[in-house]
């Protein structure tokens, strides 16, 4: 198949020129403009000149009379040109329309070859996406949580937040200190819901993303953002180092990870891809209210739920 499509692609590279060529003629304003330019200039040029050669011929026998040609043998010479010409093309109209017909034929197979190569490269690029989903549609560290301080008299909690780099398996260097009020913390999360995308293979998936804290006594609304995401937006939770990567080269994984990180954030180039973006209101909280010098960790789940635990707990 692969080689098949190789020899067509390179047919195309011959056709494919002439094809967008010949399409932009009949399709576009301009192209029309062209082709009308040249059928009048085939028209009309034969006609001028036949009326200039009619003069310079009166010219050239002006000792035989006043060598002037009249206005009304100019209109006869210019028309009579002008009607020998469109009988040309009348004439030689079946040529005409077989040039045309295979010009026709090969913008249509042009087009054809195209659209075999364009879903190769879809069923191929999906089944990529499937194989990337399934190495991100497991159970994995998000983040470390140690509780700094809790104040009671003011009801503030200061926290410190580790984020989990997966491809170094390791926490990221820089810390993320939050303070907020109240003492119940929650965890605001990101959905990709693949229930109505190709990409799932027929399987439900979902990728879940906290993105935001907030706390009993702050609003959804008002969360702190959390710094769950590298400078490309790519999460740390969704890269992967070499040796973890089946079924792709590094750079094609990571190509494709920042295009499922980018569905966290484009609605509707998520929407066209059939993946679901729920957004805010996903939820969680820690069991009880926190206390200084706890820690928690928080994991998402192969089922694509999001927990939060005493680190004892795992």
């Amino acid at each position: 198949m692969e080689d098949a499509l190789d020899i067509l692609n390179k047919i195309n590279w011959f056709l494919q020129p002439i094809a967008d060529f010949v399409w932009y003629l009949f399709s576009k304003p301009s192209g029309r403009l062209i082709l009308f330019t040249v059928f009048a200039a085939y028209l009309l040029l034969p006609a001028f000149d036949a009326v200039r050669l009619r003069i310079l011929n009166h010219k050239a026998a002006s000792n035989f009379g006043s060598g002037r040609t009249g206005l009304v043998e100019k209109i006869y010479v210019f028309f009579s040109a002008l009607g020998r010409n469109f009988m040309k093309v009348i004439s030689n109209a079946p040529v005409l329309l077989i040039s045309l017909l295979l010009l026709l034929l090969v913008v249509g197979l042009s087009k054809g070859i195209e659209t075999i190569d364009q879903f190769v490269q879809n069923k191929q690029h999906i089944q990529e996406l499937q194989t990337v989903l399934k190495q991100l549609d497991q159970r994995y560290k998000v983040a470390e949580i140690e509780v700094t301080e809790r104040d009671l008299k003011s009801d503030s909690t200061r926290l410190e937040i580790r984020f989990f780099d997966s491809s170094l398996n390791d926490f990221i260097d820089k810390k993320q200190e939050i303070s907020l009020p109240g003492g119940i913390i929650y965890f605001d999360a990101m959905v990709l819901n693949f229930e109505y995308s190709e990409i799932t293979d027929s399987d439900k998936r979902n990728l879940v993303l906290p993105y935001r804290i907030f706390s009993s006594a702050m609003p959804q609304s008002e969360g702190i953002p959390l710094m769950v995401k590298d400078e490309k937006g790519v999460p740390y939770i969704y890269k992967r180092n070499n040796k973890e990567v089946y079924g792709l080269d590094i750079t094609k994984y990571n190509s494709y990870v920042e295009e499922f990180s980018n569905f966290l954030v484009d609605e509707e180039a998520a929407r066209m891809a059939g993946i679901r973006n729920s957004n805010g209101g996903n939820a969680v909280h820690t069991v009880r209210p926190v206390r200084k010098g706890q820690k928690l960790s928080i994991w998402v789940e192969q089922t694509g739920g999001l927990v939060i635990k005493e680190e004892k707990a795992f």
